[in-house]
C-alpha cells in the first residue's frame, strides 16, 4: 500500500508552532500507521496508529493518537561534531539493534527503540557517553519505562 505524507503540528523548543511530515500507511478509514521514525514531533513513535483528518487542501493532518506501538523514540545530539566519534557511537547504537535517522554530517539523530529491546541497557550507554552527546526521551513507552524500574 502507498505511503502518504501526514502533517504533525507540534511546539518546538522555542514554543513556536512547527510542523513535521511523517510517512504513514492507511490501515482503516481515517487511520494510518507511522512508517518512519519521527525526528521532531514529540510523543510519537514508529508503528503508532494515528487518527487523521483530510482537510480541504487534500492534505492529511494528525488528529489524535489511536494506538501506541510500544516502541520509543529517543533523540540524541552530539555536543561537538566529530565525524569519527559520531560514526563510532552510531555503530554502537546499531549493535543494540536500534534503527536511527539523521542528516549526513549532522549532529542530530532520532532513534527507534523497538518494543522488544531492554531500554535500561540503552539508557546506560547514553548516560555513559554524556560528555559526547545529550539525549531526550521524546516518546518513552510504558514497557521501556518499566525497564528502568
Amino acid at each position: 500500500m502507498e505511503l502518504e505524507r501526514i502533517i504533525i503540528p507540534y511546539y518546538n523548543v522555542d514554543n513556536i508552532l512547527s510542523k513535521e511530515v511523517v510517512f504513514g500507511r492507511k490501515i482503516d478509514e481515517g487511520k494510518y500507521i507511522i512508517e518512519n521514525i519521527p525526528l521532531y514531533a514529540p510523543n510519537l513513535a514508529l508503528g503508532d496508529v494515528l487518527l487523521i483528518e483530510r482537510l480541504d487542501d487534500d492534505k492529511l493532518y494528525f488528529e489524535d493518537l489511536v494506538k501506541t506501538s510500544g516502541n520509543s523514540t529517543i533523540r540524541i545530539v552530539f555536543l561537538n561534531y566529530d565525524d569519527f566519534v559520531v560514526r563510532n557511537i552510531l555503530n554502537e547504537i546499531e549493535a543494540f539493534k536500534i534503527n536511527w535517522v539523521g542528516f549526513e554530517g549532522g549532529s542530530y539523530y532520532s532513534l527507534n527503540i523497538d518494543k522488544d529491546l531492554n531500554y535500561k541497557k540503552v539508557k546506560l550507554f547514553l548516560e555513559e557517553n554524556n560528555e559526547i552527546l545529550d539525549y531526550q526521551e521524546s516518546c518513552l513507552s510504558e514497557k521501556h519505562r518499566n525497564d528502568l524500574l
